[in-house]
């Protein structure tokens, strides 16, 4: 790998554009309590209300019986749990993380 120079007029020499790098920092704060969460929802509902326990507000997607994505109106009550509300009741599955 090429050094980047660059020109110090001051002294008409060439220079290292940036230094050797530093030591290791500390490592950063933990993320969420991570993970992710399948709701299954058997019985078709046109509302499903999940408890997921994640800690967070994750990310949803629904898709039904077919196994086809499903839009839906997404809620968060609170950071355990999400609403999905449906144009009609269906069954199928959530996937959260």
């Amino acid at each position: 790998m090429a050094v980047l120079k660059y020109l110090d007029t001051a002294t008409g020499t060439y220079k290292p554009l940036y230094g050797p790098p530093g030591p290791k920092g500390d490592p950063g704060p933990a993320g969420p309590a991570g993970g992710s969460y399948l709701h299954v929802q058997a019985v078709p509902a046109a509302v499903w209300n999940i408890t997921h326990g994640l800690g967070f507000y994750p990310n949803v997607t629904a898709v039904d019986s077919t196994r086809r994505e499903v839009w839906c109106e997404t809620e968060y009550p609170s950071t355990t749990t999400v609403r999905l509300t449906f144009s009609a009741a269906l069954g199928g599955e959530a996937y959260l993380s």
